[in-house]
């Protein structure tokens, strides 16, 4: 699966269906960073997705990151996941009156090099009559049985047109070098 993601992330397929993808804008880290901003997003689309190929520099063998919208870190979000590791945990959690919406699957203290994929789609961003949903899929696979596979969704509680985006590593951690993010804009 992580082939694929990443696949998607490198080629920019399009779902079939008859939706298109434009891509919006890219990062591509040549640094350590702890924070991308995507901004002036035009509300020219029905959705948004983000692919992200995500290490950072926690002590954890995994970490979580955030994304806010329009720079709201207000407690107006919610979260629920369903994670799947090393063949025979599974687990879940669900938060309400969070500062952010959580992905999972970034990848820290395991193997050198290994990056985990994740895929965030945004619903109806730019509609003014419902809250916002997004939902995700992430994954890391490395050979000595550090795997593991997200599907996780949320709420921003607001009716404003999500017009930035900025997506913050875990605490005190940042984002290592060679992290891309890139957003696109979903037609259809």
């Amino acid at each position: 699966m992580l082939n694929v993601i990443s696949g998607l992330l490198s080629g920019g397929a399009a779902a079939g269906g008859g939706t298109s993808y434009e891509s919006i804008a890219t990062y591509s880290l040549s640094s350590a960073q702890s924070a991308v901003t995507f901004s002036s997003i035009p509300s020219t689309f029905k959705h948004l997705q983000i692919r992200a190929l995500t290490r950072d520099s926690g002590a954890g063998v995994y970490n979580t990151y955030k994304v806010t919208y329009n720079g709201d870190t207000a407690s107006n979000y919610s979260v629920h996941a369903m994670y799947g590791q090393n063949i025979n945990t599974v687990d879940q959690f669900g938060n309400a009156n969070q500062t952010g919406m959580v992905v999972y699957a970034t990848p820290s203290a395991v193997g050198s090099n290994i990056f985990g994929a994740q895929i965030i789609d945004i619903l109806d961003y730019a509609d003014t009559n419902k809250y916002k949903t997004q939902r995700s899929i992430g994954g890391v696979s490395e050979n000595n049985d550090n795997n593991l596979i997200t599907v996780m969704s949320g709420s921003w509680r607001s009716t404003s047109a999500i017009s930035s985006i900025t997506i913050t590593a875990n605490g005190s951690t940042s984002f290592q070098q060679y992290s891309q993010f890139a957003l696109y804009g979903i037609k259809g």
